[in-house]
């Protein structure tokens, strides 16, 4: 997303599930974000290497890793970034947690006009 300045806003986003990543990317872009996506932990880590995120959107469940872990990892380095987690298991546990790293918190599924809401407002201040 470009703003007034025409300065690009940078998502990162972690989605195992492929065929929901490319829409969600897809998504992203088409409302001018720069998309930064990847399955993983891992590549999470390399794509923060090459760059700050002006917005992260995180999956609960990752293989062999969870993205509640990333996104602690986020705030501790970026106490101002926001973040956006998705899950399909929406429960006591994560709702807790998600509130304690304060992010957003989107249950599977979801509108897609949801997360285009959030990603405008999180770059742009609104809440």
């Amino acid at each position: 997303m470009q703003s007034r300045r025409g300065v690009s806003h940078h998502v990162l986003l972690v989605e195992d599930d492929r065929a929901l990543r490319a829409l969600l990317a897809s998504l992203l872009r088409i409302e001018g974000f720069v998309v930064h996506d990847t399955p993983s932990l891992v590549g999470a880590r390399l794509e923060l290497r090459e760059g700050a995120m002006d917005l992260a959107v995180v999956d609960v469940n990752l293989p062999g890793a969870s993205g509640l872990e990333l996104a602690a990892q986020l705030r501790d380095a970026s106490p101002d970034l926001p973040i956006v987690l998705v899950t399909a298991f929406p429960d006591s546990a994560i709702r807790s947690a998600a509130a304690r790293l304060r992010t957003f918190l989107l249950g599977k599924p979801f509108a897609l006009a949801e997360l285009r809401r959030l990603a405008e407002a999180s770059v742009s201040g609104r809440p």
